[in-house]
């Protein structure tokens, strides 16, 4: 049972032993992802028939906690029909199970079945036979009962949040990726909410130690999550990071598939600079997908810098990594095609960033996930790849086919950045970049795109632009000729030359005012 997923406890026990229940399941256990509720059989209604409301209870159970003393054992009804069956699920459907040993007599008990499943407390330390009569013994008795049990569902989150209890607080489980869990809590000290992020894998802490450190060396740059404090060394590695208050890019993508266009630059245009960024302090990010990067309210995206670089293994190695977890139909998507090639000894790391930022382009302006690999289920892909390597890849297609009204240039860009072949990519993120600017004005876009048909229809027709400009004038204003003093054959080539100076220098005003370059029209 994974943490996100909702679990259906019940209880099964002697009701010689109402005390413990009472004391121990008077209220649910808590955990950061939800409060549980415990199902016992005195929350059977009037009228209820109790053997078919006892057994649909233990049908949706996906844990089952028993308290065992010597009672327990004592009653027919746990005897005969509850532990049979709770051990009998837990060989079939993987049921969850967790007892508690309850008085002395429970060391001599000789279940081996049940012996067998590590208990909630040690044998040599079962829960006294009664609660105490002394408060406080009993609160901390029923408290340590309840953390075990309450770990038992959640062992990252409740041992972490005992832990970090001094410093944070209000935990909330938010989500997972496929090394840590993901809480939400609230600074004491500072008063604000963090994102901490729990390894699952001790095996895994070195990778794990090293992608904080990355995300140490760009902690403090524009549009990456911020990264406040960790721990490496201690029992439960972890780091605390800004809390983003927002959806993820896939969300967003989701709820809207063809959102404005000079929207959806800019953000292309501000995730591009912030992987530039990254790369000029030789970081480099490997897993570029709409599910790593979270959107404000106000559109401003923020790069998790943490997470698996899956394009840093490569040939078989990256294709078992990846059967063994079951990637999602995202991921997939977002595979680099070099690292399937055993035709290319080594890719430089920026290129297949760029490579990803082309496929989140495509994916952000069409509302389609990239079909590079065919759009197919994330098993059949895999086997496509295992039996043809880079050639299960196949050139994305032109973003117009999806969406016609994006700019050509636009198209050409997403083409070249998605290109097979490394060699055909830009040569870095910075030259890139330029054009990308380019782009962050649409309506731009579109204007000089139409003016360069124009002049590429003069050159081949040898028919005049700029006369046709001034005939349509003319003939729509005849008073300019007068104003004018002239009929528009006496226009001489210098005044047309004249005119496309000025358009060109006006792009190239509006570009250098955009860019903070200080400068005045001179047309």
């Amino acid at each position: 049972m994974g943490i996100d997923q909702s679990p259906h406890i019940v209880l099964s026990y002697s009701h010689k032993d109402q005390d413990w229940r009472q004391e121990l399941f008077g209220k649910s256990l808590s955990t950061p992802s939800e409060i549980h509720p415990v199902w016992t059989d005195h929350k059977i209604r009037p009228g209820e028939n109790w053997d078919e409301t006892i057994k649909e209870a233990f049908e949706q159970a996906t844990v089952a906690i028993l308290l065992v003393s010597k009672f327990f054992f004592k009653s027919e009804y746990v005897k005969q029909i509850e532990l049979p069956s709770i051990l009998k699920r837990r060989r079939s459907s993987g049921l969850k199970v967790l007892w508690i040993p309850i008085g002395k007599e429970v060391e001599t008990l000789e279940h081996s079945k049940l012996l067998k499943i590590q208990a909630t407390l040690s044998l040599k330390k079962p829960l006294p036979a009664r609660p105490s009569t002394d408060p406080e013994l009993r609160k901390k008795v029923v408290d340590d009962v309840r953390y075990h049990l309450e770990s038992a569902l959640d062992p990252i989150g409740v041992p972490l949040m005992r832990d970090l209890s001094e410093r944070y607080e209000s935990f909330k489980f938010v989500g997972r990726t496929s090394t840590s869990m993901v809480y939400r809590a609230v600074d004491r000290s500072l008063n604000r909410p963090v994102a901490i992020k729990a390894l699952i894998d001790v095996d895994m802490l070195d990778d794990f130690a090293q992608r904080v450190r990355d995300a140490a060396s760009i902690a403090d740059e524009p549009n990456f999550v911020k990264l406040y404090d960790a721990d490496l060394r201690g029992q439960r590695p972890h780091c605390v990071m800004q809390y983003v208050e927002g959806k993820t890019l896939r969300r967003w993508i989701e709820s809207d598939k063809r959102r404005p266009l000079p929207a959806v630059v800019g953000i292309l245009h501000k995730i591009t600079h912030a992987v530039a960024t990254a790369h000029k302090r030789e970081v480099y990010y490997g897993n570029l997908k709409p599910s790593n990067i979270l959107l404000t309210r106000n559109g401003e995206p923020y790069i998790q810098p943490m997470g698996r670089r899956v394009n840093e293994c490569r040939g078989l190695k990256a294709l078992e990594e990846l059967e063994r977890r079951s990637p999602d139909e995202e991921e997939i998507a977002y595979l680099t095609p070099e690292q399937f090639d055993d035709s290319i000894a080594t890719v430089a790391r920026e290129l297949s960033d760029q490579y990803m930022l082309g496929l989140l382009a495509f994916e952000l302006i069409t509302g389609t996930v990239p079909p590079a690999i065919g759009n197919k289920a994330p098993i059949q892909a895999l086997k496509d790849i295992r039996l043809k390597g880079s050639d299960a890849f196949s050139e994305l297609p032109l973003v117009s086919t999806y969406r016609q009204d994006c700019p050509e240039a636009m198209v050409k860009i997403i083409q070249r950045m998605c290109s097979r072949r490394p060699s055909e990519r830009y040569r870095s993120l910075e030259e890139l970049l330029i054009d990308v600017r380019r782009q962050e004005d649409v309506t731009l876009a579109h204007v000089r795109e139409s003016y360069a048909r124009c002049m590429d229809v003069q050159k081949h027709t040898g028919n005049s632009f700029f006369k046709a400009v001034y005939k349509k004038f003319f003939d729509r204003m005849k008073v300019a000729e007068t104003v004018f003093g002239r009929r528009i054959e006496e226009f001489e080539e210098r005044q047309f030359k004249a005119l496309e100076n000025a358009i060109v220098g006006l792009f190239a005003f509006y570009e250098q005012e955009r860019a903070g370059v200080p400068t005045s029209p001179t047309y």
